[in-house]
């Protein structure tokens, strides 16, 4: 996290990234979905951020919001293929694993 988030290049971005490694880790999930609520006010539709509010709702248990998210952040950037499998998987229901 200190390594990686530190180098974001402004504060948005290393919201997402603190929020990223939080929802993966489920330490301090609702201060991770406060981070990254405050990085999409500021960046709405960035597909990456997206995706990072998908995981941290899916890890707060609201699996709706998850997959929407993640289907939005998917048709931000179609050729991802990461972001078009979070979708299908989130979609189908099925475990991170």
């Amino acid at each position: 996290l200190v390594r990686d988030c530190e180098r974001a290049p402004n504060p948005a971005s290393k919201n997402n990234c603190i929020a990223w490694y939080q929802s993966l880790t489920e330490t301090e999930i609702l201060k991770a979905r406060e981070l990254i609520e405050t990085a999409l006010v500021a960046h709405p539709e960035r597909a990456e951020f997206l995706d990072t509010l998908s995981v941290v709702l899916e890890a707060i248990g609201e699996a709706q919001g998850a997959r929407d998210a993640s289907w939005r952040a998917a048709r931000k950037n179609p050729k991802d293929v990461y972001l078009f499998t979070q979708a299908l998987r989130l979609e189908a229901g099925l475990d991170p694993e």
